[in-house]
């Protein structure tokens, strides 16, 4: 809608009938600052006033919308009222499609996060990290899946033959993976003194491709939480879908403000 040809048709109608913009907003039970805000084309008259304005007029509603007489007239106001359903319906539409969407990114989300905590990825050896969660079953029976470990920090040279111990691996198949294995061999260079750890899976045939130094050594597991990997995924997921419907319910209520807003600005 072109505001300033609304704002232009209203005071000259107004003016017809010899009326302020005082003496118009007293008759529609608003300031006189809205009224001034319409005919400067800064806004435009809410739906609500819409009625009462085109009788004090003698003007449709229609005419009013488009800041001009118009010649025929047949059922112009049922013509607004199609033209207002098609709004709400857009409305409607805008606040399906942002709801899909966020829907959507809440999916991927939750599925993103789920699959970083359960699944071996790179990281660097870390000095503070005490949980690991058990996602294969290369250790079963020892270690079972969703197990939780808590891993104690020791220098390699405490590491003993049959240790379970985490340790960042360096093989072609899982590097920069963070495994649990245990200790099947423990050699040492004569010429350097530096300490390397064989290791295999439980469950495994073979060992384990490369071999684990001090450079990529964590630590070695001091207790099995059994179960607990269960858990923590359940937990997480049900805090990632309470944020991401908060989210969605503040966007649908910032939605209706943003239009309440509009609403206000046209009075």
């Amino acid at each position: 809608m072109d505001y300033e040809k609304i704002g232009l048709f209203i005071a000259n109608k107004r003016k017809e009938y010899k009326l302020t913009q005082k003496d118009l907003a007293d008759c529609l039970k608003i300031t006189d600052r809205a009224v001034s805000r319409w005919e400067r084309g800064l806004g435009c008259p809410d739906i609500s006033l819409l009625e009462e304005l085109s009788k004090i007029l003698g003007v449709s509603i229609l005419e009013i919308l488009h800041g001009e007489e118009i010649r025929e007239k047949e059922d112009e106001n049922q013509v607004v009222v199609t033209l207002l359903n098609k709004n709400s319906k857009k409305v409607k539409i805008w606040k399906s499609l942002t709801l899909c969407i966020l829907n959507v990114l809440l999916l991927l989300s939750i599925c993103s996060f789920y699959f970083l905590f359960l699944f071996p990825h790179k990281i660097e050896k870390d000095a503070n990290r005490m949980l690991y969660p058990i996602v294969t079953e290369s250790m079963s029976p020892a270690l079972k899946l969703y197990d939780v470990v808590i891993v104690e920090k020791k220098d390699i040279k405490e590491i003993e033959h049959g240790d379970i111990i985490a340790y960042v691996s360096n093989a072609n198949i899982s590097n920069g993976m963070t495994l649990l294995h245990r200790v099947v061999d423990k050699k040492s260079n004569a010429k350097t003194g530096e300490i390397y750890l064989e290791t295999k899976g439980d469950n495994n045939t073979i060992n384990d491709e490369g071999l684990v130094t001090s450079a990529n050594l964590i630590g070695v597991m001091e207790k099995r939480i059994p179960f607990l990997g269960h858990f923590i995924p359940i937990v997480v997921w049900s805090g990632f879908v309470a944020f991401c419907n908060i989210l969605v319910i503040f966007s649908l209520l910032l939605l209706d403000f943003v239009q309440f807003k509009n609403r206000r600005k046209k009075i």
